[in-house]
């Protein structure tokens, strides 16, 4: 098998499907790749959607769609598709987004020809308009100065988010909605860490390919785009902007001093509490500040285990 595209479905299955289908539609016959579905514990009903859809798309590959009794995040959803996942490369696919062209062979052949590690697709909105879709990555220095001013300051390091590359262009990191990799450097690093449950997920991932693999480069490729529907999943609010922030700090701490983390989480504090007492909504994000990275108050312990009913 070439290449194990995994998605995962969180009370979206309509969007699944359609997923599904412009793969089906836009990847090239001479590629094998088989695809496979975490359901990340929907409701009965968006489930049994779900299957129901999957029984009347008609093609060879293999389709497989496997659900978890509880939420296990991005990075936990993605790496329960990986113990099924039988290719030499992985493509980890938002379900949110439809492909525009063959991206899979568009990756596949970049990848092969530069022994890259990591490279994905331009996201463009529903209007056709380009989404940034790269990031650099998280350091005390991005999340003190900010990628504006950074990208001001030191363009060459810290290239244009805002314009799409006219050739293949070498980033920190890619979009988590649809990142291609190298099965080897992935495996090698023990894949996404799963302590994280929403966000930086594919920040983390980069940061650990290029420390650790010989071909630790990432590119994004704009050759090849696909449509990205965002928000559809995760819906915005004060307790997933508390779960961002967690995750933030998570990753700083994880790949920085603790002298440097230490005075940028009590600058963070005082920021926070500013704008807690203009906004008091804003409290539960200012104690996973406070918290730091501490799993408790994570949105991941706050659910209950979902049977099929």
């Amino acid at each position: 098998m070439d290449v194990s595209i995994i998605t995962i479905n969180y009370n979206s299955s309509k969007h699944t499907l359609a997923c599904i289908q412009s793969i089906l539609e836009q990847t090239s016959t001479t590629i094998s790749y088989e695809i496979i579905i975490i359901d990340n514990a929907s409701e009965n009903a968006d489930y049994e959607q779900l299957l129901t859809g999957l029984k009347t798309i008609v093609t060879s590959v293999p389709i497989q769609a496997y659900r978890s009794v509880i939420n296990t995040g991005f990075g936990g959803g993605n790496m329960l598709g990986v113990q099924h996942a039988t290719g030499s490369y992985y493509a980890f696919l938002n379900n949110d987004i439809l492909l525009r062209n063959d991206c899979i062979s568009c990756c596949i052949d970049f990848i092969k020809a530069q022994a890259a590690a990591v490279v994905a697709p331009m996201q463009l909105d529903e209007h056709g308009n380009y989404i940034s879709s790269f990031d650099y990555f998280l350091t005390i220095k991005t999340a003190l100065l900010g990628r504006r001013l950074l990208h001001t300051i030191n363009p060459t390091t810290y290239p244009d988010r805002t314009t799409p590359p006219k050739k293949p262009q070498r980033v920190d990191c890619v979009a988590g909605s649809f990142m291609f990799i190298d099965g080897n450097a992935f495996d090698n690093i023990g894949g996404f860490d799963t302590n994280i449950f929403l966000y930086y997920e594919e920040t983390d991932l980069c940061y650990r390919i290029l420390k650790q693999s010989s071909n630790g480069t990432c590119y994004l490729l704009p050759h090849a785009s696909y449509t990205h529907f965002s928000g559809t999943s995760t819906k915005k609010s004060v307790l997933i902007k508390g779960e961002l922030k967690r995750s933030m700090l998570y990753v700083l701490k994880k790949h920085s001093s603790i002298i440097g983390f230490n005075i940028f989480q009590c600058l963070f504090i005082l920021k926070w509490l500013f704008k807690t007492a203009v906004k008091p909504s804003y409290l539960p994000i200012l104690k996973h500040i406070i918290a730091g990275d501490s799993p408790a108050f994570s949105l991941k312990n706050t659910q209950q285990i979902k049977r099929i009913k």
